[in-house]
């Protein structure tokens, strides 16, 4: 399979597994945000180590890019922690507009940090995808009765709090790419589950004291769960796990900033889950959003099955000795982890060393 159809193919499995977890975290009734974002992170964080290991894998300290996996784990932990904030102070119309504004950022990301060459039919894709997302999620403000001057100060807060999360997010796949296909996604998982299971613990842990010495209600911030809620809560978890596992894999054997276009797709699903489950039709607005995502998403597998990514095996990637690999041509000097130096490549036919941009065709291996 190339590295074009696992993108795709990892892509959309992403966003079905997150439409799965969205399906039975609605099931889930009476239970605290904080308390379904920690037993997610508990559940998650048994899957990926019972993964790691069984397959033998080793701790994230002892890959070259430890750096890169601490720091996905620590802007996913932050990224889910944004999540609850936004979600308690937000409509859920302005929270899913704001909070689904990552590959906007990560198409900037990539444009910057990766070198990824930007299309006008990329902005294109995104704005198309972008005005989709703000017809499925018609704030209020604008397609309701809300005022602006009637806001409180929490509500401009949240405002920019959901923004940053959708930078985080952004920057979080950008990392992700930059680990490298040689790292198992199950440890990259497990180190970002392992940040939040922490985070939301120690957040509990000063919610309940403070519920305590103000004398409040503590069903504020724990509940025991039900056996349906249990049952709920750890179908989100494994359906989380799943999800993080394929965007992992599709960021690292893609192109970040065109893959997180795919990603809108993860708005269009639930509603479809929905339809076909509960049997809850969806409004005009939303049908029209919907296919603005739709046709967006069409258009990038188009344009990249026009051009598709090449992808070239370098030092930092597991090979086994004198093993080549045919090269059509070379897609810039973008490499998945970095840029590649002259004299990383050798050709076998007898040319000279060169930078990647100057090497022809042929038959390419590894010193």
């Amino acid at each position: 399979m190339s590295d074009e159809s696992k993108v795709y193919g990892y892509t959309v499995l992403s966003c079905f597994f997150f439409a799965i977890c969205s399906l039975f975290t609605d099931l889930i009734k009476g239970l605290p945000i904080i308390e379904i974002l920690w037993w997610r992170f508990f559940f998650t964080l048994a899957l990926t180590s019972l993964i790691n290991l069984y397959k033998g894998y080793p701790t994230p300290m002892d890959y070259p890019k430890t750096n890169m996996i601490l720091l996905t784990a620590l802007l996913g932990t932050l990224t889910a922690m944004s999540t609850v904030f936004a979600l308690r102070h937000l409509p859920i119309g302005e929270a899913t507009l704001l909070l689904t504004t990552a590959p906007i950022f990560t198409v900037v990301l990539s444009y910057f940090f990766l070198k990824e060459k930007l299309l006008v039919w990329d902005i294109l894709a995104l704005a198309a995808a972008t005005l989709g997302v703000f017809f499925v999620a018609q704030p209020s403000i604008i397609f309701g009765n809300d005022n602006l001057s009637n806001q409180t100060p929490i509500f401009y807060i949240s405002i920019v709090v959901a923004l940053g999360r959708g930078f985080l997010k952004a920057a979080k796949y950008v990392a992700v790419s930059c680990t490298g296909v040689e790292v198992p996604t199950s440890v990259i998982v497990m180190c970002l589950s392992c940040l939040g299971f922490l985070v939301s613990t120690l957040f509990l842990i000063i919610s309940v004291c403070v519920e305590q010495i103000s004398d409040k209600d503590m069903n504020k911030t724990w509940v025991h769960p039900s056996i349906l809620n249990f049952t709920c809560l750890w179908m989100v978890g494994v359906m989380y796990c799943l999800q993080q596992l394929c965007v992992c894999k599709a960021m690292q054997y893609g192109q970040p900033g065109k893959t997180s276009l795919l990603k809108y797709l993860d708005v269009v699903l639930p509603f479809v889950f929905q339809f076909v489950i509960f049997r809850e039709f969806p409004n005009t607005w939303t049908l029209v959003g919907c296919a603005c995502i739709a046709l967006s998403t069409v258009s990038v597998i188009i344009v990249k099955r026009v051009k598709p990514i090449k992808h070239v095996k370098f030092r930092d990637e597991p090979t086994t000795f004198g093993e080549t690999e045919e090269v059509d041509s070379w897609d810039s000097e973008m490499v998945r982890g970095g840029v590649a130096e002259s004299g990383d490549l050798e050709v076998e036919n007898g040319a000279e060393h060169g930078p990647p941009s100057s090497l022809p065709t042929g038959q390419l291996t590894l010193k």
